[in-house]
């Protein structure tokens, strides 16, 4: 994966990123009543939420998001609070968890069955992405949309 590159709040590549705070997710586990996958909470601990916008091979992306949401977004999600995407209470099942905003309203989710694995979905579980999150890590740093064409050929 490409290392964030920030100089005084001036990003300096098409990736950029922002340490969260543990205490910030054990605050959202605790109301939410469970754990993020463990290397999705290491992620944003050590890498933190944003986005993720070039892959190791110079790919890049500026159609999608590839935003990594930290507790605070999420939250609002599942809350229902969120005003920024009307469309995503409706859109995501009640066992789903987003955390990875494509853009346009899409997000990919884990599925609170499977938090231990992190397994990767598009919403509505059935379009499996990747068995577990560092698996997702390694498809999206080697190719920034991978998803597109997954999702496409299980449409098919």
């Amino acid at each position: 994966m490409v290392v964030p590159t920030e100089i005084a709040g001036l990003h300096l590549s098409t990736n950029w990123f922002k340490k969260v705070d543990p205490t910030e997710i054990e605050y959202y586990e605790k109301n939410f009543g469970f754990e993020l996958p463990a290397p999705y909470r290491e992620f944003l601990i050590k890498i933190g939420e944003g986005t993720l916008g070039m892959d190791k091979l110079g790919g890049e992306t500026l159609e999608y998001a590839n935003m990594f949401m930290g507790p605070k977004r999420t939250s609002d999600i599942i809350s229902k609070c969120s005003e920024e995407w009307p469309v995503y209470p409706d859109f995501i099942e009640p066992n789903e968890v987003p955390f990875f905003d494509l853009g346009n309203q899409s997000v990919l989710v884990f599925n609170r069955r499977e938090l231990m694995e992190g397994a990767v979905y598009y919403p509505g579980g059935v379009t499996k992405l990747a068995p577990t999150f560092n698996a997702f890590l390694q498809k999206l740093s080697s190719d920034i949309t991978f998803y597109i064409d997954e999702m496409t050929l299980k449409k098919t």
